[in-house]
């Protein structure tokens, strides 16, 4: 794989789905992609966690060249088809997994803040694609650099 983009997210104790559409469950309509998060913070059950649908990647959900708006679902469909896993982990930790799975932040109710390092891969040979400018704005799509904060306070 290569990386193809990176960025710190820092989600914040006071967002909601309202203020937070990455708190619905998504993918990231980029096509076949990774991504890995490594955790600078602990990461349990009250930390706003990522929740992933296992096996929901195996779906075809993005056909590369159309739109790279994502594709969204409801709590119902996803909790009652796949069995929905939080990716907690320890301060250093983290996990990686494919960006076509049903995935999403859970800021539901009281959560903590967390920051992490979200980094974005692709195959080699999709990378040398798009290097040699072939597919321009097909494959590529790595979120744009930025921070998910609170709406209000610290």
């Amino acid at each position: 794989v290569a990386i193809d983009g990176y960025k710190i997210v820092h989600t914040g104790s006071l967002l909601t789905r309202a203020t937070y559409p990455s708190g619905n469950w998504h993918n990231d309509g980029c096509g076949t992609r990774l991504k890995l998060f490594v955790y600078l913070d602990e990461v349990g059950a009250t930390s706003g966690a990522t929740r992933i649908a296992a096996g929901s990647q195996n779906n075809v959900y993005f056909l590369a060249g159309s739109s790279n708006s994502g594709v969204y679902w409801n709590d119902t469909f996803i909790e009652r088809a796949y069995d929905v896993h939080s990716m907690v982990g320890k301060r250093g930790g983290g996990f990686i997994f494919d960006t076509n799975a049903a995935h999403r932040g859970d800021v539901d109710g009281k959560h903590e803040a967390r920051d992490a390092i979200v980094i974005d891969m692709l195959s080699v040979r999709k990378a040398s694609v798009l290097r040699r400018g072939k597919g321009k704005g097909r494959f590529s799509c790595p979120e744009k650099v930025r921070y998910a904060l609170d709406v209000v306070g610290p």
